[in-house]
């Protein structure tokens, strides 16, 4: 490749950044940031532990959990894009719903139907504090 086409590949690239795509990655950016920052904020108190987020059942760090945290929030990016350029049908918002709220459900529903056994520890109960 010669200059000139170095200075059109760039050309075209920044032409490529428009503010519909530059807006919902600005939004990804701020999502990703604030939860970070309220994260930070909550650790400072004794009774919040945001390792909490990323333990499976038996209390081991999960990186299962950590990708499902960050599909859920690329996920939710794609929805809000997709809901800014008025591009979302009704179809990618049920499977959107189903996907992030449906399957905990689903999971109870497949737990009751089996007799109610459960296919994973489950952590103790917590104890109250006495007051």
């Amino acid at each position: 490749m010669s200059g000139p086409d170095y200075i059109a590949a760039a050309g075209a690239l920044f032409n490529a950044f428009t503010f519909d795509r530059l807006i919902p990655f600005l939004s990804l950016i701020l999502m990703s940031g604030l939860f970070i920052w309220v994260l930070f904020q909550a650790q400072k108190g004794p009774e919040f532990d945001a390792s909490e987020f990323l333990r499976d059942d038996r209390n081991k760090l999960s990186w299962g959990r950590l990708a499902a945290f960050i599909c859920c929030m690329c996920h939710t990016w794609v929805v809000f894009s997709r809901t800014l350029n008025d591009k979302i049908t009704f179809e990618e918002l049920c499977l959107y719903a189903v996907t992030w709220s449906g399957s905990m459900v689903l999971l109870q529903a497949i737990d009751a139907w089996k007799g109610g056994r459960q296919q994973w520890p489950q952590p103790p109960p917590t104890q109250e504090p006495a007051k």
